[in-house]
């Protein structure tokens, strides 16, 4: 993973809104979660500590919940798709943002992959921040992008981070 810093910087595109229809080379978005051809199947946090903790998408059960994880877990992200043409130059993108403040964006290129599925991947794993100044209220934006830019698919969610005292439990911590 390559971590870009605050967010989008010059020469990059933003993240395109859904909710104006159009999406980078003027695609329409189509259904959730994904475009004619290629379908996301699940999205999952790989943890060490509580193990694989399934990220629900658009409209399926628990979507509103955030995932609840400990300050300095090490987290790595689980894709599986299906595709029915080729695609080349796949690449995961990740941006965060909490409570108002600027987002951080991670772009992991996945490389190139056959028309058929469904794949698995799973990205390097990467540690959340650590200290109560960081917990809180994360909305985690990742998307799915071809070699042209092109959104493949795309997924919402939000991540709760909480402080841990002590030593952590097998389990993810309760409430918010």
């Amino acid at each position: 993973m390559t971590d870009t810093g605050p967010g989008p910087g010059p020469g990059s595109a933003p993240f395109p809104d859904p909710a104006r229809g159009s999406g980078p080379g003027g695609a329409t978005r189509s259904a959730p979660g994904h475009r004619p051809g290629f379908r996301l199947l699940d999205v999952a946090l790989h943890t060490e500590e509580w193990g694989r903790l399934t990220v629900a998408l658009e409209g399926g059960p628990g979507y509103d919940e955030p995932l609840v994880l400990g300050e300095g877990t090490k987290v790595s992200v689980g894709l599986t798709f299906r595709s029915d043409r080729a695609v080349d130059g796949l690449t995961y993108e990740e941006r965060r943002t909490r409570e108002g403040r600027g987002p951080a964006t991670t772009r992991t290129l996945l490389g190139g992959f056959r028309g058929g599925g469904p794949y698995e991947v799973r990205l390097p794993p990467r540690r959340m921040p650590e200290g109560r100044a960081h917990c809180g209220l994360y909305r985690i934006t990742g998307r799915l992008t071809d070699g042209h830019g092109r959104e493949l698919a795309r997924v919402d969610h939000h991540v709760r981070l909480v402080h841990l005292s002590g030593t952590p439990d097998r389990h993810p911590p309760v409430g918010a």
